[in-house]
């Protein structure tokens, strides 16, 4: 009779081998805000780590080793943004020391596919299938044993408004668990976390009883109006503390920024590309974005920006393969302060900017020498104590979800009637209601120590501002026309009389393609209705509402004028379909010829 282990050991010292275990495993994870070392259970039989490392499986009285070195999973998760369950593996190697990795654990059915991602990451498995063995009978274990943590790609509300996440912190009615963000957000989303205790932050928040602050209380209030946009069934908006340097306004925003996470590691760069600060306020979701000076902006880039915090979706794009990617989305607020008005700077990437400008609420934030005292406090407290009011606040709304939806809304709209807000001015009205009813809850949470009602005539004041601001900003379409006019003006055949025979005394046009007739002693002029729509879509004006304003007015005698520009000229051509202008209207003032 044969030998029973001929062709399956490669050395009699295999028969017998004793692979001392090594210590069951440990894992380092943060619970309310402590380190705690966690002990992982030992691998499933028949397979052991080995105590001097390597992993080694028994099989019909015979030891294998799978593996030279040291290799476990330490936690299953579930990643939302790639869409599957991913297991976190702890590994060493012999001269870097321990490293872990993150791979999907479907790959698990697929020997040869996870022996390809193990060696991507420096994982050289002496035998492919006992391999996978180990692993899955070593994951059974651990979700037997361990809850499966989900991966987020952006903070805020999950399932139907009813659980937040807040750092790596999932918050449920009746109860907080652990989370974490996926991979691709880390370098979005690590500085939310906590730091310190709530009672040296709520205690300086004292200050903003103090007369003459209300522009310092607006802008902290405005943290906790940015979770309770989706809750109102809005998507967001824009503001803007506009004061001279010195003011405060970097210090407030540390401590806007510190409710939810680090003061200032927060912060959106203000050199970060367009995409960037699209994927960040989708990252952020439903906590504020600050960008500090944000007059630095390209005009353009501004303007989108601004409209776009708005619709609460970013610009989708191709994939590699062809294939749409959406939009990042979000529910929240974009703050900014800056030197130089932003409504000023909306005027110079967009001649009538009204639209974007009802988006952004830019406020006055003056020098206030009552503020010294407290702008010296606030990095001293910001930097040791922060993430912790925001935890308390957003489980506060959740055990409140409730009453929270219920007036939500109907303050927004009260908001309307006290300040007597047009529908134009929504996104004004929704920064008034939520930084006042925020703040309302934060109060009744525990998290700061002033009334916020305070500030309201204060808003009202700043609103009627604004409210002039833009209505000074607003160019009226005879202007609009004016300014089409005045850029074409060498593309235009001045007619200064025609005869029976239609033909003409004219001034030439001096460049381009002939665009208008002008005949002065008819006090008439006709532009091309292609043309000026060119123009107007170019530089962001409607074409309906300019046209039917100027209808309405009498500037616009027809707006479907068919007329050869060059009759009766030596620049004779085929009718095109004109607008007919009457030069002489108070509104237009066109001198004549």
């Amino acid at each position: 009779m044969g030998c029973p282990f001929l062709g399956k050991i490669s050395t009699p010292a295999q028969l017998g081998a004793y692979i001392a275990p090594a210590p069951a495993p440990t894992v380092q994870v943060v619970v309310s805000e402590q380190v705690v070392t966690i002990t992982l259970p030992q691998p499933p039989e028949p397979f052991t780590r080995g105590e001097k490392g390597g992993i080694y499986v028994e099989k019909d009285g015979i030891t294998h080793k799978i593996y030279e070195y040291d290799a476990f999973p330490v936690e299953l998760a579930y990643d939302e943004q790639l869409g599957f369950e991913t297991m976190r593996i702890r590994h060493y190697m012999p001269q870097e020391g321990w490293k872990e990795c993150v791979l999907q654990s479907s790959l698990l059915a697929r020997p040869v596919d996870f022996e390809t991602k193990l060696r991507d990451q420096h994982i050289q498995p002496l035998l492919r299938n006992e391999m996978s063995m180990y692993f899955d009978s070593y994951m059974r274990k651990l979700r037997s044993d361990t809850k499966l943590r989900k991966l987020f790609r952006c903070q805020g509300w999950k399932e139907d408004n009813t659980e937040f996440v807040l750092g790596d912190k999932l918050f449920r009615p009746g109860e907080v668990v652990q989370a974490g963000h996926t991979h691709g957000a880390k370098g979005f989303l690590e500085h939310f976390r906590t730091k310190g205790e709530l009672g040296p932050w709520r205690d300086l928040t004292w200050a903003f009883n103090t007369p003459s602050l209300e522009p310092h209380a607006f802008m902290l209030l405005v943290a906790f109006a940015a979770p309770l946009l989706q809750i109102a069934n809005r998507k967001g908006f824009t503001i803007c503390a506009l004061g001279d340097t010195g003011t405060g306004k970097s210090t407030m925003a540390q401590f806007m920024a510190s409710v939810y996470g680090h003061p200032e590691k927060t912060w959106a760069g203000m050199d970060d590309t367009p995409a960037a600060r699209y994927e960040r306020l989708g990252a952020y979701y439903a906590l504020p974005v600050y960008i500090d000076e944000a007059s630095t902006i390209d005009p353009e880039d501004l303007r989108k920006l601004i409209y776009s915090v708005a619709t609460g979706k970013g610009r989708g794009s191709l994939k590699q393969d062809r294939t749409f990617r959406e939009g990042a989305e979000w529910a929240t607020v974009l703050v900014t302060s800056t030197n130089d008005s932003l409504q000023a700077k909306l005027q110079i990437a967009k001649q009538n900017a009204e639209a974007e400008s009802m988006r952004l609420f830019e406020f006055r934030f003056p020098r206030v020498s009552a503020f010294g005292e407290v702008a010296k406090l606030v990095p001293i407290v910001v930097n040791e104590n922060y993430g912790v009011a925001g935890a308390k606040y957003i489980e506060y709304i959740v055990n409140n979800m409730a009453r929270v939806k219920a007036e939500a809304n109907d303050l927004v709209i009260a908001t309307e009637r006290t300040f007597g807000m047009d529908p134009r001015e929504r996104f004004w009205q929704q920064a008034v209601a939520l930084s006042i009813y925020g703040g309302q809850l934060a109060r009744e949470a525990g998290v700061i120590d002033f009334d916020p009602e305070r500030i309201k005539p204060w808003l009202l004041t700043e609103t009627q501002s604004m409210r002039k601001s833009v209505s000074d900003n607003r160019v009226g379409a005879a202007a609009i026309l004016a300014q089409y006019l005045d850029a074409h003006v060498g593309e235009r055949v001045v007619v200064m009389a025609v005869n029976e025979a239609m033909s003409g005394l004219q001034t030439k046009p001096t460049r381009g393609t002939l665009s208008q007739r002008y005949e002065p002693k008819e006090h008439l002029m006709w532009v091309a209705v292609k043309h000026v729509r060119d123009w107007l879509t170019r530089h962001h004006f409607d074409f309906a509402s300019t046209r039917d304003e100027l209808m309405a007015n009498g500037v616009l005698v027809n707006d479907r004028d068919a007329k050869a520009l060059g009759g009766g000229t030596d620049y004779a051509g085929g009718s095109v379909l004109c607008w007919r202008i009457a030069t002489d209207h108070p509104a237009l003032a066109l001198r004549e010829e």
